[in-house]
Formats: structure tokens, sequence, C-alpha cells
């Protein structure tokens, strides 16, 4: 219960610090993700997810290592309901 204000404490100070187009926003994103996976919120963790990949491809191309966690978390929610083709083209791209 504690992590969800802390973390959306870090990504106010990170936005409002460094912008909303840093690599630490998307990191914290990938963060949200998994917290929202975790409470069982699907939509919003695939959202964060999808977020924080958007970011880093416009931060890093659409190769940068970077993408693996936004990757590999959104192939694992496409997994989880059985959309196998769609986590395969995520997995792809690892």
């Amino acid at each position: 219960d504690k992590a969800e204000p802390l973390l959306a404490r870090a990504m106010r100070t990170f936005e409002k610090q460094l912008g909303p187009d840093h690599s630490w926003m998307a990191s914290c994103l990938v963060q949200l993700g998994a917290l929202r996976t975790y409470q069982g919120d699907l939509g919003a963790a695939e959202a964060a997810y999808q977020q924080s990949l958007r970011l880093l491809e416009k931060l890093n191309g659409p190769d940068g290592l970077e993408l693996y966690w936004p990757l590999h978390a959104v192939a694992e929610l496409r997994l989880e309901s059985n959309r196998l083709s769609e986590a395969e083209a995520y997995l792809q791209r690892i």
C-alpha cells in the first residue's frame, strides 16, 4: 500500500525536475505497470507499459536495449490473456 504514493511522488518529482521525456520517467512507468499487475489491474498495467515503451522508443529508437522490460511485460500480459500471436510479436522485438 505504501508503494503507490511513493511511486507517484517520484514521478511528479522527476517530471518537474527532468521533464516528461526523461528515461527515469520511463523507468517509473515500468514500475507503475508492475504495481498495477500485482494489484490485478491489467488494463492499467498495459497502459503504463505502453507509455513507457513509447517514451523509450522516442528517446532511443525502436531497437534500444532499454525497450526490453516494457516489451517483455506487455508480452507477458498478452500471454496471460491467451493472445499468443500478439505476445510473439512483442517477444520478437527483444
